[in-house]
């Protein structure tokens, strides 16, 4: 099943997307009964979402048509999602987007469909994150503010994912199926054979693979862990919490459903059936879930402005491991 920002890339480099932390609209699908404790947030025609945090206050950016549209939970009776430009720091456009990524520390990147690179978005002085760490020497000046800076382009990938935990925790997928993190200023190759990526603001790092499995970054080494059947998107929270979308093809269902601890529990509606018909979830650190329905309609778990809890600083490490998956 091709799904709307999918057929961009397609159409660019021959190949279909599939997203993890992020989720994706289009396509048929089966009728929505999303989980207890979920509500509609906003308009549909949404083809993509991702959640994270700033400043203690959750952030979620959407796509529509490649265009990034920022959640303002301080909007009282009117659409809270509002239009941003996609200009580079020369004032050009690096529209449309195919996917964005935002982190639990309000680090933002996005993925253009123009020439597969990833950017960085800097924020404006009065939204920056706090501290303000940067991830490059050029971005967040004055004039820079509100602009997507280009992470390094040195090794001339064409990216077609990306997954971003922290300001440290910058990860994409090429189209060769190769899993890179950004570190020290460029893309170090981690693994092969790789589908989907998810990270969380503590560093933990689940991927899964071409052939379907499923593992979890351990220092230098991938553990495989258990999954439900058919798991087609993972959003992690943490290395006992994450989110996962299984989509069963010849019953077209897709179902929702919780990581705790080592174990898989199905999420149910308030009247204890199944939740179904989402195409896939994004969660931040503080557990604020986002969920997209086929028809592009967006759902949110919880009070907004959920604060984020205070973790364990991050430290920058560069593994030397490389693996393939299988």
């Amino acid at each position: 099943m091709m799904t709307k920002c999918g057929a961009i890339i397609l159409q660019l480099i021959g190949m279909s997307v599939a997203l993890v932390a992020i989720c994706w609209g289009g396509g048929v699908a089966d009728s929505v009964a999303f989980p207890n404790g979920f509500y509609q947030e906003g308009g549909g025609g949404f083809d993509q979402v991702a959640v994270g945090s700033k400043n203690g206050r959750m952030v979620a950016v959407g796509l529509k048509k490649g265009i990034p549209y920022f959640f303002d939970n301080q909007t009282m009776g009117a659409d809270p999602w509002t239009v941003r430009q996609v200009l580079d720091e020369k004032r050009c456009s690096i529209a449309p987007l195919c996917e964005v990524a935002v982190a639990s520390d309000g680090t933002l990147c996005g993925l253009s469909a123009k020439n597969h690179k990833v950017y960085r978005y800097c924020w404006p002085r009065a939204e920056a994150p706090t501290p303000y760490i940067l991830l490059d020497k050029t971005s967040g000046t004055a004039s820079s503010g509100g602009r997507w800076a280009l992470l390094d382009d040195a090794k001339k990938l064409k990216i077609k994912h990306i997954a971003v935990g922290s300001q440290m925790e910058v990860w994409a997928i090429d189209e060769h199926d190769v899993l890179y993190r950004f570190a020290d200023g460029s893309w170090a190759l981690k693994a092969r054979n790789a589908s989907q990526v998810s990270v969380a603001y503590d560093g933990t790092v689940a991927v899964l693979s071409k052939a379907g499995h499923m593992f979890m970054r351990d220092g230098n080494r991938w553990e495989k862990i258990k999954r439900p059947a058919h798991l087609a998107s993972i959003a992690v929270v943490s290395k006992d919490l994450m989110w996962g979308i299984c989509h069963k093809p010849t019953a077209n269902k897709k179902t929702v459903w919780r990581y705790v601890h080592g174990t898989w529990e199905r999420q149910r509606t308030r009247y204890g059936m199944p939740a179904t018909g989402m195409t896939c979830v994004a969660a931040n650190a503080a557990e604020t879930v986002f969920a997209l329905d086929h028809a592009g309609n967006i759902y949110a778990n919880g009070e907004d402005g959920v604060p984020m809890p205070v973790l364990a600083k991050q430290k920058c490490s560069v593994m030397t491991a490389c693996n393939t998956m299988g």
